[in-house]
């Protein structure tokens, strides 16, 4: 009888084992810079990039991401602020160049595209979001601007559900009090 009845706990056990599903979920929040398709390891120039012909699934995206979760103390859900922890510092600021596509990417999902760009710039994409390189400058936080024609535009692709998905399982997620 206890044979039987190890054999029965030791057969419960393996099937338990076997027949759960994995449950943990990787999160991942990446801010890509797309490269040119004749120099990968050059950022598009602003006048090869059109928004409106753009296929976001085939670009080709630099091998490491200029932020990422890493980089990111929280994400304010309300107005689209990235705080940026001091220690990590970004490496766009090196990029120093105006009207650069990026892809936003989270939990491998490629989500939305933007522009980091100049403030000073009259030339801006009507329907994207963008990054404003001076923004990056002082290494505390900066904003993902809605599209210079937001209205216009029929979602905010910056409230994409992968995106917040990806924030709240990686703890980064500041959202709206309702006093807001």
């Amino acid at each position: 009888m206890t044979k039987l009845k190890i054999s029965f706990v030791a057969i419960a056990l393996l099937s338990m084992w076997c027949c759960s599903e994995d449950t943990s979920e990787e999160y991942s929040f990446e801010i890509f810079v797309i490269t040119s398709t004749v120099f990968p390891e050059y950022p598009y120039e602003p006048s090869d990039f059109d928004p409106r012909k753009f296929d976001i699934e085939s670009a080709n995206l630099q091998a490491v991401p200029v932020i990422s979760s890493e980089h990111i103390i929280n994400y304010d859900l309300a107005n689209h602020v990235i705080t940026i922890d001091p220690a990590r510092p970004l490496e766009i600021l090196q990029l120093g160049i105006d009207g650069v596509p990026f892809i936003v990417v989270a939990n491998g999902k490629r989500c939305y595209v933007g522009t980091f760009w100049n403030r000073l710039s009259a030339l801006r994409y009507p329907d994207i979001p963008l990054i404003f390189i001076e923004d990056l400058a002082d290494d505390s936080s900066f904003g993902i601007t809605p599209p210079p024609w937001y209205i216009h535009v029929e979602s905010d692709p910056r409230d994409d559900a992968e995106v917040i998905k990806a924030l709240k399982g990686l703890g980064l997620l500041k959202e709206p009090s309702h006093g807001q």
